[in-house]
């Protein structure tokens, strides 16, 4: 009966770490990607044009940067990569809204 109690123990034991360790990287998933913050010599304007809605991406740095512009009620930007100097455009239909960048 002792042994019994024991491996039903050890049983439980690995059943929680196994679920511990299952659940965290199913948690930082659903965290999304990285927001780390963008530079502010990267610079955003928004307008509309044609039926779109659309942001500049322009970067002022000295240094090439890699950004996604984030779009609340629309599909966020892919990883934009911008040398110094460039301007990239993102058009992302009429019911979007610019929400901010994030480095990628």
């Amino acid at each position: 009966m002792k042994n019994l109690i024991r491996n039903c123990s050890v049983f439980a034991a690995t059943a929680a770490v196994a679920v511990a360790a299952f659940a965290a990287p199913a948690a930082a998933e659903q965290a999304g990607p990285a927001t780390a913050a963008v530079p502010n010599c990267v610079h955003t304007d928004t307008g509309w044009s044609l039926g779109w809605r659309y942001v500049d991406v322009t970067n002022d740095c000295g240094k090439y940067k890699r950004v996604m512009a984030i779009i609340s009620d629309a599909q966020d930007s892919r990883c934009m990569g911008i040398r110094p100097g460039q301007t990239k455009t993102d058009r992302y239909g009429p019911q979007g809204q610019f929400e901010r960048l994030v480095s990628c």
